[in-house]
Protein backbone atom coordinates (compact mmCIF):
# COMPACT_ATOMS: atom_id res chain seq x y z
CA UNK A 1 0.00 0.00 0.00
CA UNK A 2 2.86 2.38 0.73
CA UNK A 3 3.73 2.39 -2.99
CA UNK A 4 0.42 4.11 -3.76
CA UNK A 5 -0.25 7.78 -3.15
CA UNK A 6 -3.37 8.59 -1.18
CA UNK A 7 -5.24 9.74 -4.27
CA UNK A 8 -4.50 6.48 -6.08
CA UNK A 9 -6.21 4.28 -3.51
CA UNK A 10 -9.61 2.94 -4.48
CA UNK A 11 -10.36 0.05 -2.19
CA UNK A 12 -13.67 -0.66 -3.92
CA UNK A 13 -11.90 -1.33 -7.23
CA UNK A 14 -8.78 -3.09 -5.91
CA UNK A 15 -8.25 -6.84 -5.66
CA UNK A 16 -5.62 -9.49 -4.93
CA UNK A 17 -5.54 -11.02 -8.41
CA UNK A 18 -1.81 -10.37 -8.72
CA UNK A 19 -1.11 -12.49 -5.65
CA UNK A 20 -2.92 -15.38 -7.32
CA UNK A 21 -0.88 -14.86 -10.48
CA UNK A 22 2.34 -15.15 -8.47
CA UNK A 23 1.12 -18.39 -6.92
CA UNK A 24 0.13 -19.77 -10.31
CA UNK A 25 3.55 -18.89 -11.74
CA UNK A 26 5.32 -20.52 -8.79
CA UNK A 27 3.38 -23.73 -9.41
CA UNK A 28 3.31 -23.88 -13.20
CA UNK A 29 6.74 -22.43 -13.99
CA UNK A 30 8.91 -22.91 -10.90
CA UNK A 31 7.29 -26.25 -10.01
CA UNK A 32 7.41 -25.60 -6.27
CA UNK A 33 6.35 -28.25 -3.76
CA UNK A 34 5.29 -25.82 -1.03
CA UNK A 35 4.38 -22.13 -0.84
CA UNK A 36 4.91 -19.65 1.97
CA UNK A 37 3.04 -16.34 1.72
CA UNK A 38 3.58 -13.32 3.95
CA UNK A 39 0.56 -11.07 4.53
CA UNK A 40 0.57 -7.34 5.24
CA UNK A 41 0.67 -3.88 3.73
CA UNK A 42 -2.08 -4.47 1.16
CA UNK A 43 -4.25 -1.84 -0.49
CA UNK A 44 -7.06 -4.38 -0.97
CA UNK A 45 -10.18 -5.48 0.90
CA UNK A 46 -11.57 -8.26 -1.29
CA UNK A 47 -11.44 -11.22 1.10
CA UNK A 48 -8.88 -12.91 -1.16
CA UNK A 49 -11.39 -13.22 -4.00
CA UNK A 50 -8.94 -11.79 -6.52
CA UNK A 51 -6.29 -14.32 -5.53
CA UNK A 52 -8.86 -17.10 -5.80
CA UNK A 53 -10.05 -15.88 -9.23
CA UNK A 54 -6.49 -16.07 -10.57
CA UNK A 55 -6.42 -19.71 -9.47
CA UNK A 56 -9.68 -20.56 -11.23
CA UNK A 57 -12.41 -19.79 -8.69
CA UNK A 58 -15.42 -17.97 -10.15
CA UNK A 59 -17.85 -15.59 -8.45
CA UNK A 60 -21.37 -15.11 -9.88
CA UNK A 61 -24.25 -12.74 -9.22
CA UNK A 62 -27.88 -13.92 -9.04
CA UNK A 63 -28.19 -13.68 -12.85
CA UNK A 64 -25.23 -15.97 -13.46
CA UNK A 65 -22.89 -13.18 -14.54
CA UNK A 66 -19.22 -13.71 -13.62
CA UNK A 67 -18.16 -10.93 -11.28
CA UNK A 68 -14.89 -9.08 -11.16
CA UNK A 69 -13.31 -10.00 -7.79
CA UNK A 70 -13.30 -6.46 -6.42
CA UNK A 71 -15.62 -5.22 -3.64
CA UNK A 72 -17.64 -3.01 -5.98
CA UNK A 73 -18.91 -6.16 -7.73
CA UNK A 74 -18.46 -8.74 -4.97
CA UNK A 75 -21.20 -7.05 -2.93
CA UNK A 76 -23.58 -8.73 -5.41
CA UNK A 77 -22.12 -12.25 -5.13
CA UNK A 78 -24.72 -15.03 -5.06
CA UNK A 79 -22.68 -18.13 -5.91
CA UNK A 80 -19.06 -19.26 -5.76
CA UNK A 81 -17.71 -22.05 -7.97
CA UNK A 82 -14.42 -23.63 -6.88
CA UNK A 83 -14.65 -26.63 -9.22
CA UNK A 84 -12.18 -25.16 -11.71
CA UNK A 85 -9.56 -24.12 -9.15
CA UNK A 86 -6.14 -25.40 -10.12
CA UNK A 87 -4.44 -28.07 -7.95
CA UNK A 88 -2.33 -26.48 -5.23
CA UNK A 89 0.61 -27.64 -3.13
CA UNK A 90 0.54 -27.08 0.65
CA UNK A 91 0.39 -23.33 1.41
CA UNK A 92 1.42 -21.68 4.67
CA UNK A 93 0.38 -18.09 5.26
CA UNK A 94 2.52 -16.07 7.66
CA UNK A 95 0.38 -13.48 9.40
CA UNK A 96 1.20 -11.09 12.23
CA UNK A 97 -2.27 -9.80 13.09
CA UNK A 98 -5.15 -11.56 14.82
CA UNK A 99 -8.14 -9.76 13.30
CA UNK A 100 -11.17 -11.81 12.21
CA UNK A 101 -12.70 -11.15 8.81
CA UNK A 102 -15.66 -9.03 9.92
CA UNK A 103 -16.94 -6.91 12.77
CA UNK A 104 -15.45 -4.02 14.77
CA UNK A 105 -12.03 -5.73 14.85
CA UNK A 106 -12.28 -7.02 11.28
CA UNK A 107 -10.44 -6.19 8.09
CA UNK A 108 -12.74 -3.39 6.94
CA UNK A 109 -13.21 -1.56 10.25
CA UNK A 110 -9.58 -1.65 11.38
CA UNK A 111 -7.64 -1.35 8.13
CA UNK A 112 -10.15 -0.03 5.60
CA UNK A 113 -9.76 3.69 6.44
CA UNK A 114 -6.01 3.67 5.81
CA UNK A 115 -6.74 2.15 2.40
CA UNK A 116 -8.96 5.08 1.50
CA UNK A 117 -12.34 3.70 2.57
CA UNK A 118 -14.89 6.23 3.81
CA UNK A 119 -17.08 5.51 6.83
CA UNK A 120 -19.91 4.47 4.51
CA UNK A 121 -17.58 2.24 2.48
CA UNK A 122 -16.30 0.55 5.64
CA UNK A 123 -19.86 -0.56 6.43
CA UNK A 124 -20.39 -1.75 2.86
CA UNK A 125 -17.05 -3.60 2.78
CA UNK A 126 -17.76 -5.35 6.05
CA UNK A 127 -21.15 -6.50 4.79
CA UNK A 128 -19.58 -7.61 1.51
CA UNK A 129 -17.00 -9.79 3.27
CA UNK A 130 -19.64 -11.26 5.55
CA UNK A 131 -21.78 -12.15 2.54
CA UNK A 132 -18.77 -13.62 0.74
CA UNK A 133 -17.98 -15.86 3.71
CA UNK A 134 -21.61 -17.02 3.96
CA UNK A 135 -22.01 -17.71 0.23
CA UNK A 136 -18.69 -19.58 0.21
CA UNK A 137 -19.78 -21.78 3.12
CA UNK A 138 -16.75 -20.59 5.06
CA UNK A 139 -18.22 -18.67 7.98
CA UNK A 140 -16.00 -20.59 10.40
CA UNK A 141 -12.89 -19.48 8.50
CA UNK A 142 -14.05 -15.89 8.89
CA UNK A 143 -13.74 -16.17 12.66
CA UNK A 144 -10.17 -17.48 12.70
CA UNK A 145 -7.65 -14.96 14.10
CA UNK A 146 -5.77 -13.58 11.09
CA UNK A 147 -8.65 -14.06 8.66
CA UNK A 148 -8.88 -10.28 8.36
CA UNK A 149 -5.21 -9.78 7.50
CA UNK A 150 -4.44 -7.95 4.24
CA UNK A 151 -8.08 -7.05 3.64
CA UNK A 152 -9.34 -10.56 4.31
CA UNK A 153 -6.69 -12.34 2.24
CA UNK A 154 -6.07 -14.58 5.25
CA UNK A 155 -9.69 -15.72 4.95
CA UNK A 156 -9.34 -16.20 1.19
CA UNK A 157 -6.36 -18.47 1.56
CA UNK A 158 -8.19 -20.66 4.06
CA UNK A 159 -11.50 -20.72 2.18
CA UNK A 160 -10.26 -21.10 -1.38
CA UNK A 161 -6.72 -22.51 -1.16
CA UNK A 162 -6.92 -24.87 1.84
CA UNK A 163 -4.05 -22.92 3.37
CA UNK A 164 -2.88 -22.85 6.97
CA UNK A 165 -2.38 -19.57 8.82
CA UNK A 166 0.73 -19.40 11.00
CA UNK A 167 2.16 -16.63 13.15
CA UNK A 168 4.57 -14.65 11.01
CA UNK A 169 6.55 -13.56 14.04
CA UNK A 170 6.78 -17.10 15.42
CA UNK A 171 7.85 -18.45 12.04
CA UNK A 172 10.65 -15.89 11.61
CA UNK A 173 11.65 -16.19 15.27
CA UNK A 174 12.07 -19.93 14.87
CA UNK A 175 14.06 -19.66 11.63
CA UNK A 176 16.32 -16.91 13.05
CA UNK A 177 16.65 -18.61 16.47
CA UNK A 178 15.60 -15.38 18.17
CA UNK A 179 14.81 -16.99 21.52
CA UNK A 180 18.43 -18.06 22.03
CA UNK A 181 19.82 -14.85 20.52
CA UNK A 182 17.66 -12.55 22.63
CA UNK A 183 18.54 -14.50 25.78
CA UNK A 184 22.20 -13.51 25.25
CA UNK A 185 21.70 -9.73 25.00
CA UNK A 186 21.07 -7.00 27.58
CA UNK A 187 18.61 -4.85 25.61
CA UNK A 188 16.50 -5.12 22.48
CA UNK A 189 15.55 -2.05 20.41
CA UNK A 190 12.67 -2.53 17.98
CA UNK A 191 9.99 -0.36 16.38
CA UNK A 192 7.96 0.55 13.32
CA UNK A 193 6.59 3.58 11.52
CA UNK A 194 3.45 3.78 13.65
CA UNK A 195 2.90 2.09 16.98
CA UNK A 196 -0.85 2.09 17.44
CA UNK A 197 -3.87 -0.06 18.11
CA UNK A 198 -3.04 -2.18 15.08
CA UNK A 199 0.36 -3.04 16.56
CA UNK A 200 -1.35 -4.67 19.52
CA UNK A 201 -3.03 -7.21 17.24
CA UNK A 202 0.18 -9.23 16.97
CA UNK A 203 2.56 -7.23 14.78
CA UNK A 204 6.30 -7.92 14.91
CA UNK A 205 7.47 -5.31 17.43
CA UNK A 206 4.87 -6.39 19.97
CA UNK A 207 5.79 -10.03 19.36
CA UNK A 208 9.41 -9.18 20.07
CA UNK A 209 8.44 -7.31 23.24
CA UNK A 210 6.52 -10.31 24.50
CA UNK A 211 9.42 -12.65 23.75
CA UNK A 212 11.74 -10.32 25.65
CA UNK A 213 9.29 -10.30 28.55
CA UNK A 214 9.41 -14.09 28.72
CA UNK A 215 13.21 -13.99 28.82
CA UNK A 216 13.55 -11.05 31.21
CA UNK A 217 15.27 -8.82 28.65
CA UNK A 218 14.26 -5.12 28.43
CA UNK A 219 12.66 -4.17 25.12
CA UNK A 220 12.29 -0.56 23.95
CA UNK A 221 10.62 0.75 20.82
CA UNK A 222 11.40 3.63 18.46
CA UNK A 223 8.52 4.79 16.29
CA UNK A 224 7.68 7.57 13.89
CA UNK A 225 4.56 8.05 15.96
CA UNK A 226 2.86 6.41 18.91
CA UNK A 227 -0.88 6.99 19.03
CA UNK A 228 -1.60 5.23 22.29
CA UNK A 229 1.55 5.42 24.33
CA UNK A 230 -0.10 4.53 27.63
CA UNK A 231 -1.39 1.22 26.28
CA UNK A 232 1.84 0.41 24.48
CA UNK A 233 3.92 1.09 27.58
CA UNK A 234 2.33 -2.00 29.06
CA UNK A 235 4.13 -3.93 26.33
CA UNK A 236 7.43 -2.06 25.96
CA UNK A 237 9.79 -0.96 28.70
CA UNK A 238 10.08 2.42 26.98
CA UNK A 239 8.83 4.11 23.80
CA UNK A 240 10.52 6.86 21.78
CA UNK A 241 7.98 8.82 19.73
CA UNK A 242 9.77 10.84 17.04
CA UNK A 243 6.63 12.82 16.36
CA UNK A 244 7.05 14.62 19.67
CA UNK A 245 10.23 16.26 18.35
CA UNK A 246 8.78 17.79 15.17
CA UNK A 247 5.77 19.74 13.95
CA UNK A 248 4.62 17.48 11.10
CA UNK A 249 4.71 13.86 9.95
CA UNK A 250 6.51 14.98 6.79
CA UNK A 251 9.30 16.53 8.83
CA UNK A 252 9.56 13.41 10.96
CA UNK A 253 9.99 11.26 7.86
CA UNK A 254 12.48 13.62 6.22
CA UNK A 255 14.63 13.82 9.35
CA UNK A 256 14.13 10.24 10.55
CA UNK A 257 17.80 9.22 10.79
CA UNK A 258 18.80 12.43 12.55
CA UNK A 259 15.91 12.26 15.01
CA UNK A 260 16.47 8.60 15.83
CA UNK A 261 20.13 9.28 16.61
CA UNK A 262 19.30 12.27 18.80
CA UNK A 263 16.50 10.63 20.76
CA UNK A 264 18.23 7.28 21.24
CA UNK A 265 21.45 8.90 22.46
CA UNK A 266 19.37 10.95 24.88
CA UNK A 267 17.86 7.75 26.27
CA UNK A 268 21.14 6.00 27.07
CA UNK A 269 20.95 6.73 30.79
CA UNK A 270 17.37 5.54 31.13
CA UNK A 271 18.03 2.38 29.17
CA UNK A 272 21.18 1.63 31.13
CA UNK A 273 19.03 1.61 34.27
CA UNK A 274 16.62 -0.84 32.62
CA UNK A 275 19.52 -3.16 31.87
CA UNK A 276 20.84 -2.93 35.43
CA UNK A 277 17.43 -3.77 36.90
CA UNK A 278 17.02 -6.74 34.52
CA UNK A 279 20.47 -8.04 35.41
CA UNK A 280 19.62 -7.76 39.10
CA UNK A 281 16.43 -9.78 38.65
CA UNK A 282 18.27 -12.47 36.71
CA UNK A 283 20.91 -12.68 39.43
CA UNK A 284 18.25 -13.06 42.11
CA UNK A 285 16.59 -15.80 40.11
CA UNK A 286 19.90 -17.69 39.71
CA UNK A 287 20.59 -17.44 43.42
CA UNK A 288 17.17 -18.82 44.30
CA UNK A 289 17.74 -21.74 41.97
Amino acid sequence: MWRMAGGERDVMASDTYGTGQLIRHAIEVSRVDEILVGLGGSATNDGGAGMAAALGVKFFDENGRVLSPCPRELQHVARVDVSQRMPLPPIQVACDVDNPLCGPKGASAVYGPQKGASAEQVVLLDACLGRLAEISGASECALVPGAGAAGGLGFGFMAYADAKLVSGFSLVAEIADWRNRVAEVDLVITGEGSLDEQSLHGKGPVGMARLCGELGVPCVAVAGRCTDEVELRRVFDDVVDLRSSVATVEESMARAAELIEQRVLGKRGDWRKLVEVARGKKQEKREKC
